[in-house]
């Protein structure tokens, strides 16, 4: 299955909540997200709840300083999502929270830095650790570079404001 597919067939189910997933949804869901090898990569968080990811395993990221990092930009990955017909093609890649996960090598520890609603969000985050197959403890923080909207501008604003 490619990613483009995994990806469509993901988000199909998450049309639906999680609680009324069939026995069979939810395995077919662990077996296409399940992976041993830990991936570094970036997120965004999208309106109906599911996680969209672009990753690499750590044995094939690009070399940071200290970290291993997923090295194409959150515009640069937007742009090849809308173009395989994956991210909506009229919204542009800062609209929705997003973050990144990233290994530091010197604190051997993964690093998961986004924006709050993403942070603050239990399911948002469970999805994060699954979809890259991160495994023990993980460093969270806020960073400035990944607010969406609603954060830089606040929750009251209409869109047409924006």
């Amino acid at each position: 299955m490619s990613n483009a597919e995994r990806d469509a067939r993901v988000q199909e189910l998450y049309s639906r909540p999680r609680a009324q997933w069939t026995d069979e949804e939810r395995m077919e869901y662990w077996t296409i997200m399940l992976d041993d090898d830990p991936h570094v990569g970036i997120f965004w968080l999208l309106p109906n709840g599911y996680v969209l990811v672009a990753d690499a395993p750590l044995a094939e990221a690009q070399r940071y300083g200290q970290f291993f990092v997923y090295e194409p930009s959150h515009i640069d990955t937007w742009t090849r999502l809308q173009r395989e017909g994956i991210a909506p093609a009229d919204v542009e890649y800062d609209e929705f929270p997003r973050g990144r996960a990233h290994y530091d090598t010197v604190a051997e520890t993964w690093t998961v830095l986004g924006d709050r609603h993403i942070l603050e969000n239990a399911d948002a985050m469970q999805q994060v650790r699954e979809r890259l197959s991160l495994h023990g403890d993980i460093v969270t923080g806020l960073d400035l570079h990944y607010r969406c909207p609603r954060c830089l501008y606040g929750e009251d604003r209409d869109d047409d404001e924006l």
